[in-house]
């Protein structure tokens, strides 16, 4: 009987370890070739936007079909920070008011985000037919603009690991964030 048992032993090892590993590694080098692809399609994106200094509605779906190739669902936010220059003020205790110093100015940035973008490209308009492209999304040189990538489905890695493992992993395997400064802007 203990011959019997071991040798039940040896077959669950030996499937593991000719079926389940070897497809389990497969699987996860499946996931960062996609991580690759996404990384590089975010980047293709992100310097085209930084070049041109606006997004057009064309650009931004072709980015997001590009993304859909790889099998995969993704959540992108998409981040502007507006340079804003704001002039110095200082408070005057003997008016009681706030003046501003001649020739002084403060660096500062507002952030505009995915909603906002996306309202601007594409305007909800009534009634809803057509369907109706919106305005380029234009910047200006010296913002930020950045992109960030999570996946939010569990990738067939993620769900042998949990498998093999035999506890909860987070969904989230392909993340990439990618920005940078506004190059030039649209005339």
């Amino acid at each position: 009987m203990p011959n019997a048992l071991s040798k039940v032993v040896a077959i669950f090892i030996a499937v593991f370890l000719l079926f389940i590993y070897p497809i389990k590694n497969e699987l996860e080098r499946q996931d960062e070739t996609s991580r690759i692809f996404v990384l590089n399609k975010t980047i293709g994106f992100v310097d085209s936007v930084r070049n041109l200094g606006y997004i057009t509605p064309d650009m931004y779906e072709e980015y997001l079909s590009e993304l859909a190739m790889t099998g995969n669902l993704y959540k992108v936010k998409l981040e502007h920070a507006k340079l804003e220059y704001m002039p110095v003020m200082e408070y005057d205790p003997s008016t009681g008011q706030y003046e501003t110093l001649l020739g002084e100015f403060q660096k500062g940035y507002i952030n505009t985000y995915t909603e906002e973008i996306e309202e601007c490209l594409y305007p909800i308009t009534y009634p809803p037919n057509p369907p109706q492209l919106g305005q380029p999304y234009e910047m200006r040189m010296g913002d930020y603009f950045t992109v960030s990538v999570v996946n939010q489905n569990k990738t067939m890695a993620t769900k042998i690991q949990e498998m093999v493992y035999g506890r909860f992993i987070s969904p989230e395997k392909i993340f990439v964030t990618y920005g940078g400064m506004i190059k030039d802007e649209s005339d």
